[in-house]
């Protein structure tokens, strides 16, 4: 079986039809060659049965393979075909795809991936022909129109069909509002938080400036910001939750400094107890929050949907320049996922991922119950919760330790800008992307190791 290093400069799917591409071009992989099945093949290269799907369909799409119905996969009988010059993808796997655990805060199960009832809407949108060779650059008006009834019902956000903006991936809404909000903006930044968001306004020559957070969320000391990027409903990565009255104090910062509050809501489906929180653009009465949201936890993050609410203002700034976008969702993609909505399937969807990322938090944390070296901090909320261990070791010792075992995981540190205000690691556990017999092999490794780093 072939092995590949992956990079991130390019989505995985599109590194793996490239290299098989290139495979066929040259000759090394035959006619009729079988190729490893897509579950085989994910769990030798570390990636996602979805990220593989991917790659064979584009595959077969282009010709270069065929499949056979309960058999397999199977290359082409390719000829006449132009030897365009491809890609020199190194053949092996890196070690951060050789993890066998993984703790990462950002993956969730891929065996939940609703197939059964996506594949049953994906059929319905081929056949939907009036709509697959439409064109909207806001994205397809009957997706708007699940996604506002969706918000209105689950995040008690009314708005209406045309403020919402659909895209591929946050980066690309950044790209949108980066043209249509005030030049001079001066962004405030939660820290600890998300580390790509700093890379994405540098690369825009975009002002920031982090700020500490506490229990309610962002605390600005800096008056120079005019907006907020914030994880209100749950803080990347604490899981804080924000109440009501720091809400209504931020909302009341930007209307006195003309700014806006970007409300990133990236895993709100998940809260295991109590009625969901209600998003922050809910209590927006000046109508200065952007609303932020994705597909990627709810759903699957290989369909790259992403979407906004704009206030009224920055809409009409939008109209002004939206002859330069275009909605990058595929037509069939949005189609299916209008319908996996307005079916139900969505709703019973995320019945099902709760009990099941519940019941796999409940399941972690049974390890840690008792033991005096280690303190929770859970929020009952999202994929992740964060382990204190109350010994003397750095993050970057454990991080070491557990790679040399073969696990993944990452201290709080890593979120954060400039110094840290706790005394002892504190270890970030996402218990989103393992089954629960991975979670207690992985949970018993981690344990064995932190005793034997703590006797040392």
């Amino acid at each position: 079986m072939f092995s590949l290093n992956f990079n991130d400069d390019e989505d995985l799917f599109v590194q793996l039809y490239e290299f098989i591409k290139a495979e066929i071009i040259s000759g090394r992989f035959s006619k009729d060659m079988m190729l490893p099945s897509k579950r085989n093949l994910a769990d030798h290269l570390g990636i996602s049965v979805n990220t593989v799907m991917n790659a064979y369909d584009n595959l077969i799409d282009e010709g270069y393979i065929y499949s056979k119905e309960r058999v397999g996969y199977f290359v082409s009988p390719v000829e006449n075909i132009l030897n365009i010059k491809t890609k020199n993808i190194n053949r092996e796997i890196s070690r951060e795809n050789n993890y066998k655990y993984n703790f990462d805060l950002n993956k969730n199960s891929d065996f939940a991936f609703p197939n059964t009832n996506f594949k049953k809407v994906l059929n319905e949108a081929l056949f939907e022909q009036k709509e697959l060779n439409e064109r909207d650059d806001k994205g397809l008006y009957s997706l708007r129109s699940s996604i506002k009834n969706y918000l209105k019902s689950a995040r008690n956000v009314d708005v209406s069909e045309e403020a919402i903006i659909i895209s591929s991936g946050m980066e690309y809404l950044f790209q949108i509002l980066f043209y249509i909000l005030p030049e001079d903006t001066i962004f405030g930044l939660e820290n600890p938080g998300y580390r790509e968001i700093k890379n994405l306004l540098e690369m825009n020559e975009k002002n920031y400036i982090y700020q500490d957070i506490d229990e309610s969320g962002i605390v600005i000391k800096n008056k120079d910001i005019t907006s907020l990027l914030i994880t209100p409903s749950h803080q990347f990565p604490t899981g804080n939750i924000m109440p009501i009255g720091r809400r209504i104090e931020l909302l009341n910062y930007v209307q006195k400094t003309g700014g806006y509050i970007i409300e990133d809501d990236y895993d709100s489906e998940f809260k295991y107890y109590g009625r969901p929180i209600p998003a922050l653009k809910s209590l927006d009465g000046p109508d200065r929050v952007i609303y932020i949201s994705n597909f990627s936890k709810s759903i699957s993050p290989t369909l790259r949907v992403s979407f906004m609410v704009l206030p009224k203002n920055l809409l009409e700034k939008y109209e002004s320049i939206k002859p330069f976008y275009n909605c990058p969702v595929p037509n069939i993609i949005q189609i299916s996922i209008s319908k996996f909505i307005d079916e139900g399937y969505f709703e019973k969807h995320l019945n099902r991922m709760r009990r099941i990322y519940d019941d796999k938090r409940k399941f972690a944390l049974s390890f840690f119950e008792g033991d005096k070296l280690y303190r929770v901090i859970d929020k009952k909320a999202g994929l992740h919760f964060i382990l204190e261990i109350k010994a003397d070791l750095s993050e970057k010792e454990i991080e070491n330790a557990m790679a040399d075992r073969g696990i993944f995981i990452r201290g709080l540190a890593n979120y954060y800008e400039g110094e840290i205000k706790y005394k002892y690691p504190r270890m970030i556990i996402g218990y989103g992307n393992m089954s629960e017999r991975e979670l207690e092999e992985a949970i018993e490794i981690f344990k064995e190791i932190i005793n034997s780093l703590s006797d040392k």
